[in-house]
């Protein structure tokens, strides 16, 4: 006998009028033989869910096409048959080129570049692979293929499209396939309203496989903080009494300006390790480039030498990050932060399970390699940073560790132009980040001073160029 939950999914291709009756009539037979069935509650979310699904609808030579959301799984854009909608043989489109997913955060759909090649663009102006959220009407472009987001309404009398498939053609660059922003189920659940050290939880103000991140509030409006809570219970008292060390080690007052301090930290419910911090209003550099790469060459170099200020400021106290990305540094024109440095050969050792389940984009060899890391894994991570933020994109993607780490390892860093024809690099800048990059920590810049030095060499030779225009 067929369920209602079959007779859903084969509602998928009726009407939303026909599928509703049917529903009913099935109900209806079931609870008339006595026959036992999931709640009504559930039956009229279903039926929601499929009268009001947010779908992707397009032109297909004057027809127009749809193509449904769920928000329970991804939806992949790019020219790899196994997308939900593959563009074979549409020019400019990498193998998984972006990704459409209902973001639990936001609690709205949102979209994100994979790292693509010729980028991804909302409204007409490209975006990185941060989430972006989609209103309703939101115009996406993939190569020459637009598509307009279609937020949770009735849905009109179109042709469905499951998957949109056009000719196959043979496979683009891999691509990542890895959604930014993976959302599972916490270990550690705190939910908005909730009481933690004498503070209310706020907010979710991010999470991954590896942590999640609340916003606390007190009834004082500016006493505001952030716990993270690492999901991974350490029942190792070694590794636990290790993490205490650390960040007790960073909450005096000697810290430079420029280090965002650990407030309090230790061990939750005997088994999660925590932190917290003073809650800061700043951007992080990634919300910066997902809105703003590809950035010039000109104001680009002041965004690097401010955080080669901070990290330089840390090393003088023997303090690195050790796995530094964009979203460890909080932008501000008055002042940048950075935020959970000296954690990183920790995270590795006690977490590295998660470590797997998402890309280390930034990560540099040694990281990679389990050795020792050191301030120079930092110059390493800045400069794969430095390339991001001048072409709009990473200069490594893979869809595995194993191949991203041997990328990071082997493979030479990919000339500025061939991964964007249109920036605008001079070759003393370009020489700076390959310098940055080397793959063996002794042959980069031996200092940090050294490549500040650089740095403002450059500068002088682009406002030369400037005069000289």
């Amino acid at each position: 006998m067929e369920t209602i939950e079959n007779l859903f999914r084969r509602g998928r291709r009726q009407s939303c009028k026909t599928h509703f009756r049917a529903i009913f009539q099935k109900l209806f037979r079931t609870l008339k033989s006595g026959l036992k069935v999931f709640p009504v509650s559930a039956m009229i979310s279903e039926f929601n869910r499929r009268l009001f699904m947010p779908y992707l609808e397009y032109d297909d030579h004057g027809t127009i096409r749809r193509v449904n959301l769920a928000g329970d799984r991804e939806t992949f854009i790019g020219r790899d048959q196994q997308c939900t909608i593959c563009l074979a043989g549409v020019p400019q489109v990498s193998r998984r080129h972006c990704v459409v997913y209902f973001n639990t955060n936001l609690n709205a759909y949102a979209l994100a570049d994979m790292h693509s090649t010729n980028g991804t663009k909302l409204n007409g102006v490209k975006i990185s692979q941060n989430d972006v959220t989609l209103n309703d009407g939101d115009r996406i472009q993939v190569g020459a293929i637009r598509f307009t987001f279609r937020g949770e309404q009735e849905q009109p009398d179109v042709k469905l499209v499951d998957p949109l498939n056009i000719d196959p053609l043979s496979y683009a660059p891999v691509i990542p396939s890895v959604a930014p922003g993976m959302q599972k189920n916490y270990t550690q659940n705190l939910t908005p309203g909730a009481s933690i050290d004498g503070m209310v939880v706020a907010a979710v103000l991010s999470a991954c496989d590896e942590s999640v991140h609340y916003l606390l509030t007190d009834h004082e409006p500016e006493q505001r903080r952030t716990i993270k809570i690492f999901k991974t219970p350490q029942s190792d008292p070694e590794a636990r009494k290790e993490f205490s060390d650390i960040i007790s080690g960073f909450q005096s007052g000697t810290l430079p300006k420029t280090l965002l301090p650990y407030t309090g930290g230790g061990i939750r419910s005997e088994e999660y390790c925590y932190y917290t911090t003073d809650f800061q209003e700043y951007p992080s550099l990634a919300a910066m480039i997902s809105a703003r790469a590809p950035l010039d060459e000109k104001k680009t170099l002041p965004i690097i030498f401010s955080i080669i200020e901070i990290l330089d400021d840390a090393n003088q106290q023997s303090i690195f990050h050790g796995n530094l990305k964009p979203s460890k540094i909080l932008y501000s024109q008055k002042g940048s932060l950075m935020i959970g440095y000296g954690l990183a050969a920790w995270l590795r050792a006690h977490l590295k399970n998660n470590f797997k389940q998402r890309p280390e984009w930034y990560a540099s060899p040694e990281w990679f390699a389990g050795q020792e890391l050191t301030w120079k894994s930092d110059m390493y991570s800045l400069g794969i940073i430095f390339y991001q933020i001048l072409t709009g994109v990473l200069p490594f993607r893979a869809e595995t560790e194993q191949e991203l780490a041997r990328m990071h390892a082997e493979d030479p860093l990919p000339f500025i132009k061939d991964r964007n024809e249109n920036a605008k690099v001079t070759s003393v800048t370009e020489g700076i980040i390959r310098r940055m990059t080397m793959k063996n920590p002794k042959n980069r810049y031996s200092s940090w001073n050294e490549v500040l030095f650089q740095l403002k060499k450059a500068n002088s030779l682009l406002e030369e160029q400037e005069k000289q225009s």
